[in-house]
């Protein structure tokens, strides 16, 4: 079992394992009993905290199960009914409206990633782009993997550029991305021999 804090809402929540209070002082609402692992100077040491579930506030923390319990019974025998109950309502219409906030923020960025996703598929494809990846079938011209025409393939120089490659038609050839990325400024050939060691023609 586990309890939500709210920490605030530049942070907003964390969960913490726990178990359910039972008894006469924790039975007017749900609390919890929690471990938290805090970092000291140079190592790590557990404290313990007592959460109202319903709002996540923390009400009694210590180093020791007793201490934190005893900090939670002196608030809720001591403090007004009233406005401990005012305390956690305020604290939990934060909460909530930390949440609300969270959702339409994680909304907005799937729409707009949704967007994104849409219009990279409904892109027109140039028509030189589209002669490339016709050229071999729709492989990959090293190591013959399937492309998706609307996919993240390049469209590689035969002949690097580096070694008097040029950008005409008869030197483009569609490449996934490894493939490009690995073969550098070698020849097909050349990488193709390094990659399998065996001798590869060569292809006009």
């Amino acid at each position: 079992m586990s309890v939500q804090i709210f920490t605030g809402e530049g942070e907003g929540f964390y969960s913490v394992p726990s178990k359910r209070l039972m008894g006469p002082t924790f039975n007017c609402r749900e609390f919890h009993l929690g471990i938290v692992l805090d970092w000291g100077a140079s190592f790590p040491f557990v404290r313990y905290v007592v959460v109202d579930a319903l709002s996540a506030t923390v009400i009694g923390a210590g180093e020791s199960k007793a201490e934190a319990l005893g900090q939670a019974r002196i608030l809720l025998r001591q403090c007004p009914r009233a406005d401990l109950l005012d305390i956690f309502v305020q604290q939990e219409c934060a909460a909530n409206a930390w949440r609300r906030e969270e959702d339409a923020r994680l909304k907005a960025v799937t729409a707009e990633a949704s967007d994104l996703i849409e219009k990279t598929r409904n892109r027109q494809i140039s028509k030189k782009r589209q002669a490339v990846f016709d050229l071999n079938n729709g492989k990959c011209f090293y190591c013959e993997a399937v492309l998706e025409i609307r996919g993240g393939w390049h469209v590689e120089h035969k002949l690097p550029k580096s070694r008097g490659g040029t950008d005409l038609a008869d030197n483009l050839v569609p490449s996934c991305a490894p493939c490009n990325y690995a073969k550098g400024t070698r020849t097909r050939e050349e990488y193709l021999e390094q990659a399998t060691g065996n001798k590869i023609k060569a292809v006009k």
